[in-house]
């Protein structure tokens, strides 16, 4: 129940999205995130994008009674 729940919070989610994540082919959604059970991992292409990204999905969540664990976030990322 949980799942069915998540996947259409992360529906809506994704229909806000316009070029975030990461391209992966041309017949291809772009990779925005991986979950596992409670677990979600969110792709980006810069922090700023991922700030974004994390906004909206919170506010997603937020609509289905859902809080995002601030303490157990890790944000990563390639420091050029």
């Amino acid at each position: 129940l949980f799942n069915c729940v998540l996947d259409s919070a992360f529906d809506k989610w994704k229909h806000q999205l316009q070029d975030e994540g990461i391209f992966i082919g041309e017949l291809q959604h772009r990779l925005t995130n991986t979950r596992c059970a409670d677990d979600i991992m969110l792709n980006a292409k810069s922090l700023p994008e991922l700030v974004m990204m994390t906004e909206k999905l919170i506010s997603e969540l937020k609509k289905i009674g859902l809080i995002l664990n601030c303490k157990k976030t890790k944000i990563l990322y390639p420091k050029n």
